[in-house]
């Protein structure tokens, strides 16, 4: 694979380096310490799924979820670059997820995380011009402490990712079978990447935290006619710890998160942005649990319109 020395090389070597170099920086101990689950100034964060925290902590979490589009328009009767009709149809999304992350030292954890992400079309229209599509991706990383306050926890993150592209396309196929071309069913496409961020988390009172982060990086396009590239991810959201005012122990986010490198099928190889929102439980110091809404718009390149998707997830992380 053209990038997987260098992808595996760089970031080993970077976390040799800076992993030195972070040590003195590391922050100062505080009472938020005897908190497992990322807490600050008295306010207990509840990070939408999407928008990872900066504390080095051990956990483990996992999390499943749906999404689906309405009322996509679907071309189906092209004479060259004229769509004669179109159909209407849907799109399912499907996800599973589980992640590992150790505490090594109390400035730095290794984290590993495995996903699955599927893609399908309810309908016969939407099966046949989208197909099926599925995606399994690797992560390994490192997260280390920067800076610590009585209200911030600032970090930097180190991963390398290897994705596998899996797709059935029954309409390219049956083109490719009336123009005498070589006809492939299925298509795989491998994929792998490093990348590098920081991550910032702040709680303004016990009441209003924010989590945020970003990330760029570089590796294989998922499209193979183009050569390697550069990527970038960020989001952020604000929560509000309704405990801290003796209420509920719930927790509410809200927020933003966009993805250049988006993993939810081989054929969306541009932005993908969404809109979050979580409410969850946190009236444990060693538990998050909670639901992820979101609102999703990306293209695809099998479909000429915009898709806009709305789903839900489950998330569950167990703090040790």
């Amino acid at each position: 694979m053209r990038t997987a020395r260098r992808t595996w090389q760089t970031p080993l070597f970077a976390v040799a380096v800076l992993g030195l170099a972070v040590t003195p920086l590391a922050g100062q101990e505080t009472d938020d310490r005897e908190w497992k689950a990322p807490h600050k100034n008295g306010h207990t964060f509840s990070p939408a799924l999407g928008v990872p925290d900066a504390f080095v902590r051990s956990y483990i979490r996992t999390n499943v979820g749906l999404s689906n589009t309405f009322d996509v328009d679907i071309p189906l009767g092209v004479v060259g670059s004229d769509t004669l009709f179109a159909s209407r149809g849907s799109l399912l999304f499907a996800l599973l997820g589980l992640e590992y992350q150790q505490t090594i030292k109390d400035w730095i954890a290794f984290r590993a995380a495995f996903k699955v992400n599927g893609r399908l079309g309810t309908g016969t229209s939407a099966l046949l011009a989208s197909g099926v599509s599925a995606s399994t991706g690797f992560e390994l990383g490192w997260l280390m402490r920067l800076l610590e306050t009585d209200k911030s926890y600032l970090s930097l993150s180190f991963d390398v990712r290897k994705s596998d592209f899996t797709t059935i396309n029954i309409a390219d196929f049956v083109e490719d079978v009336i123009d005498g071309e070589d006809a492939e069913l299925v298509g795989k496409t491998p994929s792998m990447r490093a990348g590098a961020g920081v991550r910032f988390t702040h709680a303004f009172s016990p009441l209003i935290g924010l989590v945020s982060f970003l990330e760029t990086g570089y590796g294989e396009s998922v499209d193979r006619t183009k050569e390697d590239e550069w990527f970038t991810r960020f989001g952020a959201t604000v929560d509000f710890d309704l405990a801290a005012v003796n209420w509920l122990p719930v927790g509410l986010a809200a927020g933003y998160s966009q993805d250049s490198f988006p993993e939810g099928g081989a054929d969306i190889t541009d932005v993908v942005r969404t809109i979050l929102f979580r409410i969850g439980y946190t009236g444990r110091e060693d538990l998050n649990l909670g639901l992820n809404f979101r609102y999703a718009s990306f293209p695809t390149e099998s479909l000429d319109t915009k898709i806009k998707s709305t789903g839900v997830d489950f998330d569950i992380r167990y703090f040790f």
